[in-house]
């Protein structure tokens, strides 16, 4: 089926054999990648996001996130975020899918769900951009959260310490040479 009214997600699983695409009204549209046929359409009212695996996602709803089964295309549980809008944050899940990160695309703040299958809360990073999150991904180990902000600056978050460790450039400058490993020193 050809993808028609794409919202801006996609994501693969971490096999490769997957493709999530967040379509609008709130439908996320699973494709086997080999054959580019669509597996499976998942009806929500919001936008998902899945972990690396494509067994589960978040649901982003107004006003709170859930994290469904993709199997049983059913919610498992919800945490509420005063500012989180449906469409507006970005949403990555750390490597083993226990944790997810938020960055809100309107103000600036960074949120963790420490743990997708026992906590029932999000934690703010102390720190946030000065404008809203237009991209984020985490690096291979997790450790590092990479945040882009509507105004161009590049910020590095401890993850564990749900802190800012460092903005390495300002409105889009000074980002040059090699990246940052995630294992440098501050």
């Amino acid at each position: 089926a050809p993808l028609k009214n794409v919202a801006a997600m996609a994501s693969f699983s971490r096999d490769g054999r997957r493709l999530f695409v967040g379509l609008n009204y709130g439908e996320l549209g699973i494709y086997d990648v080999a054959s580019g046929k669509q597996v499976k359409v998942v009806a929500g009212k919001g936008t998902f996001y899945p972990d690396v695996d494509g067994r589960r996602a978040i649901l982003l709803l107004g006003g709170s996130a859930e994290l469904w089964d993709l199997q049983t295309e059913k919610p498992i549980r919800r945490v509420s975020a005063p500012s989180m809008q449906s469409g507006g944050p970005r949403v990555v899940f750390s490597s083993d899918g226990h944790t997810a990160l938020f960055g809100d695309s309107s103000s600036g703040v960074v949120w963790c769900w420490n743990d997708v299958d026992k906590d029932d809360s999000l934690i703010d990073f102390a720190g946030r951009h000065a404008t809203g999150i237009s991209a984020m991904t985490l690096t291979w180990d997790g450790l590092t959260l990479v945040t882009i902000g509507v105004e161009g600056d590049v910020k590095l978050w401890d993850v564990a310490g749900r802190r800012l460790r460092r903005t390495v450039g300002r409105g889009g400058q000074g980002i040059t040479g090699s990246p940052v490993s995630a294992r440098e020193e501050t």
